[in-house]
């Protein structure tokens, strides 16, 4: 996995004098006037809603249509993490398109085609290719998103917009195992990643189509 270290922030060392919540505010407000950033942050939600399924009922989905051993587990977890650092390579030789838009709108319809596809196949070998290739786009997600929050954001307002996204991320996820854990007791989990990763092509293809400046 790529680690993204964060140049240090000009007022680094210069004491707190702002609440949490004071940063939260500035940096909605921030966001608020920024409408690629703005429209960025709501595809994000929605994305990292839906892949709610593929994240944590995975494991479930192994254990009800697979077998519950083990081994079987664990190369579910490992071999996600294995595409992700074979991602890294590939975003190190090929550096992403230009617009950083494109590449992180391409690497949620990837893993929406990836997703469906984990949905349909019943061959666990077959899953496990998949799943690894399921790996590849974090790279190519999380990269550009960096930079480009970098690149577009003024240093001073960096860590609000950051706390902004982290925000998001984080409270998404719960939010969808507050919608698909139940579900997943009602219908097989199989048609939820299929249903869930269907609906995931259109942030995806919202962020692809962002128009760069």
């Amino acid at each position: 996995l790529l680690v993204l270290k964060a140049p240090p922030h000009p007022k680094a060392g210069i004491a707190q004098t702002t609440g949490y919540l004071d940063d939260l505010k500035q940096g909605l407000a921030y966001i608020g006037q920024r409408r690629e950033i703005r429209n960025l942050f709501v595809y994000f939600g929605f994305a990292f809603f839906l892949i709610t399924p593929v994240a944590f009922l995975s494991p479930l989905l192994v254990t009800r249509t697979y077998g519950e051993e083990v081994w079987r587990l664990t190369a579910n977890e490992i071999t996600f993490f294995g595409g992700s650092i074979l991602g890294g390579a590939l975003m190190t030789a090929w550096g992403g398109f230009k617009s950083h838009f494109r590449t992180i709108g391409l690497a949620c319809i990837v893993w929406a085609a990836l997703f469906a596809a984990l949905g349909v196949t019943r061959n666990f070998y077959v899953y496990l290719a998949i799943m690894t290739l399921a790996g590849l786009p974090m790279p190519m997600f999380n990269v550009p998103t960096m930079t480009l929050l970098q690149e577009r954001i003024e240093p001073d307002m960096q860590g609000r917009v950051f706390g902004v996204m982290g925000m998001i991320t984080s409270a998404a996820m719960p939010v969808g195992m507050l919608v698909f854990g139940p579900l997943s007791d009602v219908v097989s989990i199989e048609l939820l990643l299929v249903v869930s990763s269907l609906l995931m092509f259109l942030p995806g293809l919202a962020i692809y189509f962002t128009k760069d400046r």
